[in-house]
Order: C-alpha cells, then sequence, then structure tokens
C-alpha cells in the first residue's frame, strides 16, 4: 500500500542557518537547493536596480530538499511545507515521471510530491547524483 506523506500544520520558517544546522546535528544531506520561484513583485524590482538590492537582502528566499537518517524535508519559500519523520527509512527513490520521492518505511511504502518545486531537467539529475550519493554514504556507515 503506498501512502502520500501529508503536511500538516508545518508552516514553519526555517533559516539557512537552522537547515545547515540541521544537516551537520542529523548527518543529513541537502538533495536539491534553488531559489525560489520569482513573483510579479520581483520580477518588477528586479528591474529597478536599487529596490532590487533592498529586496534582494530582506527576501531571500530557497527551496530546500533535505533528506536525513530520521527525516524527509520539503522546504519551499523558507518554509517546511511537508516532513515525514521515522526511525528507518529504506529504498530511497525518485520517481521521474510524477516529481515524488519513493521510500520504505518498515512495511509501508510512502512518497512526497516535489511539484511543488518546478524542478528542471538539471535540478532533476543534480536531485538524482545527490540521491546515489547519499545512499552511497549510507551503505558505506
Amino acid at each position: 500500500m503506498v501512502h502520500k506523506v501529508s503536511s500538516v500544520n508545518l508552516k514553519r520558517k526555517i533559516s539557512h542557518q537552522d537547515v545547515l544546522s540541521l544537516i551537520t546535528r542529523e548527518s543529513g544531506m541537502i538533495l536539491l537547493q534553488k531559489p525560489s520561484q520569482s513573483s510579479f513583485i520581483k520580477t518588477f524590482l528586479q528591474h529597478s536596480f536599487l529596490f532590487f538590492w533592498i529586496f534582494y537582502l530582506v527576501h531571500q528566499q530557497r527551496d530546500y530538499l533535505i533528506i536525513t537518517p530520521q527525516r524527509i524535508l520539503l522546504v519551499i519559500n523558507n518554509t517546511i511545507v511537508k516532513q515525514y519523520s521515522s526511525t528507518t527509512l529504506h529504498a530511497i527513490n525518485f520517481n521521474g515521471s510524477n516529481d515524488s520521492l519513493e521510500f520504505k518505511d518498515q512495511s509501508e511504502h510512502s512518497y512526497i510530491s516535489l511539484q511543488s518545486l518546478f524542478l528542471t531537467y538539471t535540478e532533476i539529475h543534480q536531485l538524482k547524483k545527490n540521491l546515489s550519493l547519499y545512499k552511497k554514504e549510507r551503505c558505506s556507515i
């Protein structure tokens, strides 16, 4: 049976320093890091150089897909939108046909949809490469 991971009350802001400390503390890996999608306001302010730099310094937002041995986090616009916590994560794979991260926890199959990341071709390859590196690291420990 396959279960979709829900996002129940996870709208919590997370900074880049929080992400780095989580990775260090739980010996995890950032599978994907990218700038958040531009809004109309961002696009408009990019045309005005001075306003752009002020806006950029104040509203620097990123999207992350983070994996640790204990959890998987999906962060959009510096806000945690999905989190899956477990003691044992096995058989983690990326499904390119529907942009999802599939994994097995003991006997239960689950997945996290990554469609909100709006993945590009190069980002998908980066994600697959980082996922295979993560699997190799976990097997060697």
